[in-house]
């Protein structure tokens, strides 16, 4: 339905269930997405989770490679309310792009569509510290660094930090 300079973005179908599937199921990759247990999910499960988020978020866009339509990431933003229209967002790449600069793009494009043709006032999100290539990319398109949650995350046997992030319109970065 969009797309950027790399990537087309468009609606989650379930073709898509095994590709989210094997990410919920990768440890690693998980390590650094959420602050839940990580626990493994069956297929039918992540179907049943992509299917409730992308039917009540405010976007929830799957990221696809224009050359060779893989799937390689998504964002999902939700929670906002009339008044303020502060929405919570979330962000899943392979790891197979990692470092190409795909994170970037694809907030910048959720971003500025939030702010420019959803009426969202701010986006917040929430980041275990130690995730430090999502820190520095969400910096990259101008999250600012709004307050620490000390050791609210347990993970691989120890407490970690939980940063609070957010950003407004006049804030982002689109270069």
């Amino acid at each position: 339905m969009f797309e950027t300079k790399r990537l087309w973005l468009r609606a989650f179908v379930p073709a898509d269930s095994p590709t989210f599937w094997t990410w919920w199921n990768d440890p690693a990759l998980m390590r650094l997405q959420t602050e839940h247990a990580i626990v493994p999910k069956g297929p039918s499960q992540v179907v049943d989770i992509m299917q409730n988020w992308s039917a009540t978020a405010l976007m929830f866009l799957c990221a696809e490679e224009l050359n060779g339509r893989d799937l390689v990431g998504m964002v999902h933003m939700w929670g906002g309310e009339a008044k303020n229209r502060d929405y919570r967002l979330a962000t899943v790449l392979a790891p197979k792009v990692w470092g190409q600069g795909y994170g970037r793009e694809l907030l910048r494009f959720a971003l500025k569509h939030a702010f420019d043709e959803l009426g969202v006032h701010r986006v917040t999100l929430n980041v275990i510290a130690y995730n430090e290539r999502a820190v520095r990319c969400y910096r990259s398109v101008g999250f600012q660094h709004e307050g620490t949650l000390r050791r609210a995350v347990f993970r691989d046997g120890s407490w970690h930090d939980f940063l609070v992030m957010g950003i407004l319109r006049e804030d982002l970065v689109l270069t």
